[in-house]
């Protein structure tokens, strides 16, 4: 009984779960490599994630060929608390305990005006402060959240990039 209770779970979290592109939340960009517009959640909407109302998402799918990596870059919000965290296919997050997974903004290397850059990649580029491992995954999806936030926060950007180009000294 309660394996069939996870299994119905499970599937209707990923494989029953489909969505109509013009149903997602504004916070989450169905496009690879770009995340959607940083949004506080309505109260209207809460219901459909497991969100905290003081809360300001976006999220999306990152995807990458092999020789590729993803490099983030915004300003960091005056917040109580900030982290980009990468998830699996399954809304898993990916093995926290053994690889860093996910950054905080204490963790960060942020510059004085506010701004950051973050590398995603299976390796880690020589001198990147700021990295997070994919665990040499090609996609998954990627999700910041930001709370108590004082000010408006701005939607970060990423773009591919090829990882020779991080790799070179």
């Amino acid at each position: 009984k309660r394996l069939q209770l996870v299994k119905n779970f499970v599937r209707s979290h990923s494989i029953d779960m489909t969505q109509k592109p013009e149903d997602a939340p504004e916070w989450f960009s169905l496009v690879p490599n770009v995340f959607g517009r940083a949004t506080p959640i309505e109260e209207r909407e809460r219901g459909k994630a497991a969100v905290a109302p003081d809360g300001v998402y976006c999220a999306g799918p990152f995807k990458l060929e092999s020789d590729e990596a993803l490099v983030v870059e915004g300003k960091m919000p005056n917040c109580t608390f900030a982290n980009l965290v990468l998830w699996n296919r399954f809304l898993q997050t990916l093995d926290y305990a053994h690889r860093t997974v996910s950054l905080n903004r204490k963790q960060m290397k942020i510059e004085e005006d506010g701004s950051y850059r973050i590398v995603l990649s299976p390796k880690r580029p020589p001198g990147e402060v700021n990295w997070i491992d994919t665990e040499g995954r090609n996609q998954g999806t990627m999700f910041w959240r930001f709370f108590l936030v004082e000010e408006n926060v701005a939607t970060p950007s990423a773009k591919v990039v090829k990882m020779d180009e991080l790799f070179q000294v």
